[in-house]
């Protein structure tokens, strides 16, 4: 087994936590707000090309005749069921999909790297619905890593301990070292509905405070333009 899966499966399961902690207050789940989202968002394509302006305009391109660089999506209760990422020519390059069980813990989580192939990572759980134990297996189902988790009696993490596929330790991690790893930044508000300008880029904003437009700026002129299409359930 090559390193690089270690570290990759392992750094997933901190992005996880990290996601968890700084969204859901530690609750093992993965869903819109992971993502920044308000609302009952069903899918996000994303886009993104480079400008030209005409007549001092900027010209838009027809979305319809571009490849999405990106499509996120999500079930009624929030949670994050698949995410494709592509190249400019429209080639999949990344993406996973989810599982979770009665209570909204994701269970299971299918992922797919264009360089280092597939792996499926199976998640348990205590019944208090504390993560003990994080399970990532190779397309083949063999065993790639075990992370192992332990708490107090308030529910507060206390040991994390990664191992090798042989059993051997890969590294572990006290309630010091977990608190350092996992600690998280505050999410920056949205705008509702209108535009939000910034040195280098201006953004745009729906009625949900969704970004859904970003033109990046290049000694003033508009170089770049993301585009994020959103659908959502019907309230």
């Amino acid at each position: 087994m090559k390193p690089t899966i270690i570290v990759m499966l392992f750094l997933l399961f901190l992005f996880n936590q990290t996601a968890d902690a700084q969204f859901r207050d530690g609750q093992e789940k993965h869903n819109r707000g992971t993502y920044g989202l308000s609302g009952k968002v069903k899918q996000v394509k994303s886009y993104y090309y480079q400008t030209q302006e005409k007549f001092g305009k900027i010209v838009e391109k027809d979305l319809s005749k571009l490849f999405p660089r990106g499509i996120r999506k999500f079930d009624e209760k929030g949670n994050a069921l698949e995410e494709n990422e592509y190249n400019s020519e429209g080639a999949l390059t990344e993406s996973f999909t989810c599982k979770y069980d009665d209570k909204g813990n994701m269970i299971e989580l299918n992922f797919f790297d264009h360089v280092e192939g597939q792996f499926r990572v199976i998640m348990k759980y205590d019944n208090k619905g504390n993560k003990i134990e994080v399970d990532s297996y190779d397309s083949k189902g063999s065993l790639l890593g075990k992370s192992m988790m332990k708490y107090d009696g308030r529910g507060n993490r206390i040991e994390i301990n990664a191992y090798n596929p042989d059993g051997s330790l890969l590294r572990k991690m006290n309630k010091e070292e977990i608190e350092k790893s996992f600690k998280t930044q505050k999410n920056t508000p949205g705008y509702i509905a209108g535009i939000h300008r910034e040195n280098t880029a201006e953004f745009d904003y729906d009625i949900e405070g969704n970004q859904i437009k970003q033109r990046e700026y290049d000694n003033g002129v508009v170089s770049g333009l993301y585009i994020w299409v959103i659908e959502y359930y019907s309230k």
